[in-house]
């Protein structure tokens, strides 16, 4: 498998404080992206510069362990379902990117947080504990397109996640069992490159359109 599933508890205090720290989540409610934390713990983060905040999230998780008992469990279970589409996904990746993926091993970190971060220089991502299995295989695919954007092409942040409208394409079938939605940011480009797609079936000249 070229997946590595994981858990660290530094990189899931991390994907709590950036969440916590985002004045901008393409579009989505902050209130709601931030409801899972306590209250007075989210006014900490807020608080504080990054490195203490990831500290102070640190020690909340090892206080509060109750996460840690479904953690062995939603990892093996994602690991066993990711097994059976692995090999076809990224098939269909590179037929429609016409080109190979070359990452031998990608770590993907599990949060029990709602934000899902990824580092493409140092081949991570991120799942969360509290999406549904269909969904994670969904952010899974997700992610996998992203790295696959970012080693051989150089595109924006939006174009980067419109593109992820792809997923729903017939191209992908048999992957997914819940759309990619994207972000509200984001429809409007998803629209437009879907449109294009369409036409041409082209994944580079996708890149080079021209978004209103």
């Amino acid at each position: 498998m070229i997946i590595n599933f994981k858990y660290n508890t530094k990189k899931d205090a991390e994907a709590w404080v950036t969440i916590a720290k985002s004045k901008d989540i393409y579009g989505m409610n902050y209130d709601y992206m931030t409801n899972f934390m306590p209250k007075d713990l989210l006014e900490s983060i807020q608080e504080i510069e990054k490195k203490e905040a990831v500290k102070l999230v640190v020690s909340y998780l090892n206080e509060n362990n109750q996460y840690f008992k479904y953690i062995n469990l939603f990892k093996n279970v994602i690991q066993t379902l990711w097994t059976t589409k692995e090999k076809e996904y990224i098939e269909k990746l590179e037929k429609i990117t016409k080109k190979s993926f070359n990452f031998e091993k990608i770590t993907c970190y599990i949060t029990t947080g709602n934000m899902c971060p990824y580092n493409f220089k140092n081949k991570w991502f991120t799942i969360s504990i509290k999406h549904s299995l269909p969904h994670t295989v969904k952010t899974i695919a997700h992610e996998l397109l992203h790295f696959q954007t970012h080693q051989y092409y150089n595109v924006s942040e939006d174009i980067k996640e419109a593109l992820t409208f792809l997923l729903n394409e017939k191209e992908f079938d048999n992957i997914l069992i819940v759309k990619d939605e994207g972000y509200p940011r984001h429809q409007e480009i998803r629209k437009e490159l879907k449109k294009n797609w369409k036409k041409n079936k082209d994944f580079e000249k996708l890149l080079k359109i021209e978004i209103k």
